[in-house]
């Protein structure tokens, strides 16, 4: 990973880690993917994916996101935005609607 970061053109997408944990993963190493891939990519070049709804396979979407809310908790706010919203909105070259609650979706 940190070949690809050291490419200033490269982000990174958290995404579909409870499913490749495979059965009986844990919170916390799952977390410790999160971290480390903020902490080489760092926090504007690195995106959430909810890997919904193939994430349903191994948890619900509330629980998916809940855990990598709880692995960013050393983060600014600003920094949480960024990987929650603010990179995909600048990767992707679209804007998020503000009035969309983060942790709304408990499907499955």
């Amino acid at each position: 990973m940190r070949g690809l970061a050291s490419r200033p053109n490269v982000v990174c997408k958290v995404s579909g880690l409870l499913t490749e944990a495979g059965p009986g993963w844990r919170e916390r190493r799952v977390a410790d993917y999160v971290r480390d891939t903020v902490e080489i990519f760092g926090p504007d070049r690195t995106m959430f994916g909810s890997d919904w709804p193939v994430s349903t396979l191994a948890a619900r979407y509330a629980e998916v996101l809940a855990i990598t809310q709880r692995a960013l908790a050393d983060l600014s706010p600003d920094e949480v935005d960024a990987v929650f919203r603010g990179t995909a909105e600048r990767v992707y070259g679209v804007r998020a609607r503000r009035d969309a609650p983060s942790a709304a979706r408990d499907d499955a």
